[in-house]
């Protein structure tokens, strides 16, 4: 028995198949714009300008025509996470072909329009032209096409030696407002109700909290809660700079989250209380001497230093 051979059929790109109809993807707008709607966030790591560049190559426009679209669950494609260094991977491939298959659909409309085949048909910044200086645009067009359709696998983007930004370095769209502080990033939201949270946690993995006073952090203003778990501290506030307040003053108090140190002088039949394990096997060597007030001070004279030059000060 011999197996079929796999199919060679042309296939979407996975994000452009899970999210098929064109409009979801692209659009253009009245004022000469093409709004750009990828599925991935924007969360300082550029992909906005990258795909950007593979849309404006595609569809023959200039960079500073393209909008790139802030997602959202109600109207952006469903890409999933934004994660693991996919972004220009997965929705870089959806754009590039929808963009080609768009591009090709508009070439059609303009060729019906302006009778001219179309072969003969040259796209320069949106501008559709074709001999006998004739020519239309993309915008002029949109009224008559629509992107309400699924996409198809036939659609060709262009080979990589026709590119002019895809792989090129410019400038970026999002360093402007991370400049100025504009607000447009994923995490400059503000929802109704939103409360922040911050965690305390101990400069050691393996630290445990043996105290833990709340009155500083209680006078915090818009503090909602303190939340304890075993080990596990957290504060919850009405406004970020409260959250970050609150866990000041919980750090504040002086043995709170225990950290690089042994509590010298509280010892039981000659061995050394251990509140951080990382000290352990010190602390074993020390033992036999536990109960010699020459050797505690030499102890925690070193220990001091210790924490001195690791530049936490005194602890």
């Amino acid at each position: 028995m011999t197996r079929p051979a796999p199919s060679s059929a042309p296939k979407l790109p996975g994000s452009l198949a899970a999210n098929p109809v064109l409009s979801s993807w692209v659009r253009f707008s009245a004022d000469g714009e093409v709004m750009i709607s990828p599925g991935k966030v924007e969360i300082g790591q550029g992909i906005v300008t990258a795909l950007a560049q593979i849309a404006a190559d595609e569809l023959d426009v200039d960079i500073g025509r393209v909008q790139m679209v802030r997602p959202s669950t109600a109207a952006s494609p469903n890409e999933g996470v934004t994660s693991g260094s996919l972004s220009v991977q997965q929705s870089g491939r959806a754009i590039r072909h929808a963009c080609a298959e768009i591009r090709q659909i508009f070439l059609n409309a303009a060729s019906n329009r302006l009778g001219v085949g179309v072969d003969a048909l040259d796209v320069k910044d949106g501008t559709i032209s074709g001999p006998g200086n004739v020519s239309t645009s993309y915008w002029e067009l949109a009224g008559e096409v629509s992107l309400d359709r699924d996409a198809t696998p036939g659609a060709k983007p262009k080979p990589s030696t026709q590119r002019t930004l895809a792989g090129s370095s410019i400038r970026r769209v999002d360093i402007p407002d991370k400049v100025f502080g504009h607000p447009r990033f994923i995490h400059d939201f503000t929802l109704p109700a939103m409360l922040h949270g911050r965690v305390l946690r101990p400069e050691l993995s393996a630290a445990k909290l043996v105290n833990l006073s709340e009155d500083r952090a209680r006078a915090v203003a818009g503090l909602v809660a303190i939340v304890r778990n075993g080990n596990f501290v957290g504060v919850v506030s009405e406004t970020e700079d409260g959250a970050e307040n609150a866990l000041r003053a919980l750090r504040r108090v002086r043995g709170n989250i225990v950290k690089d140190r042994i509590e010298i002088g509280q010892r039981r039949e000659g061995i050394t209380e251990l509140h951080s394990p990382c000290l352990a096997q010190v602390a074993r060597t020390c033992s036999s001497v536990a109960n010699s007030p020459r050797a505690a001070a030499a102890f925690e004279a070193a220990i001091a230093a210790r924490s001195n030059r690791a530049g936490r000060g005194p602890v």
